[in-house]
């Protein structure tokens, strides 16, 4: 993985020791890198880049989180994604910051998929689109009128509005 730069120069990311594969999600404007590792004994987990040649993985010892993946990163270093236990736990959405370290967002099956510089983070639970508002608070974003999708998904999420997505064809 690889970040480049406007002047076509690029930096390698830092590898975690034993890493097989990394994935890039998200970058902010101080160029911290979001996304996940998979080290060879096939525990993917979120994963951070403060710096090029700085690789922190989020959950620390919150075993709660191993596995998962970073999804957004805001300007002020808020940090979204999801992640659980094992492998055939449902997804915990979770909000980590440098202050507080990781700590799960409410709701049951839920992944957060982006977050805004308010700290509103958006994605499903279950299979409804949902805000969470930057104290925690998840609220519904409902489904579309006139009989759209139900499946909807909080896709991405600035200062202003949500952008949300279906997993169904319509």
């Amino acid at each position: 993985t690889a970040v480049w730069g406007t002047d076509d120069s690029f930096d390698l990311l830092a590898r975690v020791q034993g890493q097989q594969w990394s994935r890039a999600y998200d970058i902010n404007d101080r160029n911290v890198v979001v996304g996940t590792v998979m080290p060879r004994n096939g525990t993917a987990g979120a994963v951070a880049w403060p710096a090029p040649h700085e690789a922190r993985w989020l959950a620390g010892n919150n075993t709660s989180f191993r596995l998962g993946e970073a999804n957004a990163v805001s300007d002020a270093g808020v940090i979204v994604g999801f992640g659980h236990a094992q492998a055939t736990d449902p997804a915990s959405a979770f909000r980590w910051t440098r202050g507080e370290g990781m700590h799960a967002l409410s709701g049951a099956q839920t992944i957060a998929y982006d977050v805004n510089e308010a700290g509103q983070a958006v994605g499903l639970s279950g299979s409804s689109a949902v805000i969470w508002e930057a104290n925690g608070t998840m609220r519904g974003l409902g489904n579309l009128p006139g009989g759209g999708a139900s499946d909807l998904q909080g896709g991405r999420i600035n200062s202003r509005i949500v952008a949300a997505r279906s997993s169904s064809a319509r």
